[in-house]
């Protein structure tokens, strides 16, 4: 269960660019977006995770065979291998400006630690690093949550709205983070046996994104418009809480970050095999880490949110379509 948070808990999340971007800046009502957002994912792991455990699915290429195959799942595999590179390059650029806000050393040295780090974590092997997720997901959920409730006493109030816009933006992001998800998800699902193991890890998991979303909500609504919040918000307010709250959500950001790449390098793993795409994979964060997380978040997260919906809408229909043929 952590392990799927964690991916989803990424630099663009805990750092608050992603709730700013989608969300906080469509006002007060944008509350029901995340509503949408957290059944979204906690529906999508149920049924990434039911379908692997009861078919005995291990890998994501395996997963994709239940429901395409030809040029569709080739498709699918080379967009899901594309945004986990662009997840990937996202955490390399946060993990530069953590390191340049927090420590004051160059973004490129943060750069280089987190692909270094990381490289030494998948060598280990996929489920292993999707394990060490798990127990790292833990501490950010906790530490995360302690942070937000001890930065809410200094709250203020805000105002907005746009409603039509606010399901779309809604949707786009769940759509993205589907993409990361799925993958993490089909590793897990050997650790579950029965259904009510899918419900429960799937339904835990949603409340515990939204629970954190709207904590992470109320905080940036609070201040946005208001003050610079920069590329990484909840960063900001943390300094201006305190020296010691600067450190400790400092930390755990970079900790967010640490899962999430990852998470991205499995899918890297996953989708292109062998060890040249990795290589690839850690050049281009090297490469264009330095292009800011807001821009990344902004642009390219939302292209993919939209494309992977669409996707999934497609998987619907031909999983039905399947269903329906079984019958007759």
């Amino acid at each position: 269960m952590f392990s799927y948070i964690a991916t989803l808990v990424g630099a663009g999340f805990a750092s608050g660019q992603e709730i700013v971007s989608f969300f906080v800046k469509f006002g007060r009502y944008s509350i029901v977006g995340i509503v949408i957002s957290s059944v979204l994912f906690a529906l999508i792991a149920y049924a990434v995770l039911f379908a692997c455990a009861k078919n005995k699915i291990h890998t994501f290429n395996e997963y994709l065979d239940t429901f395409c195959t030809g040029y569709i799942k080739r498709i699918i595999l080379i967009f899901c291998g594309i945004f986990s590179v662009v997840c990937f390059v996202a955490m390399a650029s946060g993990a530069g400006e953590i390191g340049n806000i927090v420590f004051g050393v160059y973004p490129i040295i943060g750069n280089t630690a987190l692909c270094g780090l990381v490289l030494l974590l998948i060598l280990r092997g996929n489920l292993k690093a999707v394990k060490y997720n798990g127990i790292i997901g833990a501490v950010i959920v906790i530490g995360i949550i302690s942070c937000l409730l001890y930065i809410m006493a200094y709250r203020e109030h805000q105002v907005f709205y746009n409603m039509s816009r606010i399901a779309v933006s809604a949707i786009s992001y769940a759509g993205y983070n589907i993409i990361g998800g799925a993958v993490v998800l089909v590793k897990l699902s050997g650790m579950l046996k029965t259904r009510t193991d899918c419900v429960a890890v799937s339904i835990i998991s949603g409340i515990s994104i939204m629970f954190i979303m709207l904590l992470m909500w109320w905080v940036l609504s609070t201040y946005y418009g208001k003050i610079n919040l920069g590329e990484l918000p909840m960063l900001t307010m943390a300094i201006r809480q305190n020296g010691v709250i600067a450190l400790i959500y400092g930390i755990l950001l970079a900790l967010a970050i640490l899962t999430t790449a990852v998470s991205s390098m499995v899918g890297v793993r996953e989708v292109f095999r062998g060890g040249y795409p990795v290589f690839m994979t850690l050049f281009c964060a090297l490469a264009f880490g330095g292009a800011g997380l807001s821009g990344i978040v902004n642009v390219a997260y939302r292209a993919c949110g939209y494309i992977s919906i669409i996707l999934v809408i497609y998987i619907a229909i031909i999983k039905v379509k399947n269903e329906k043929n079984r019958d007759i």
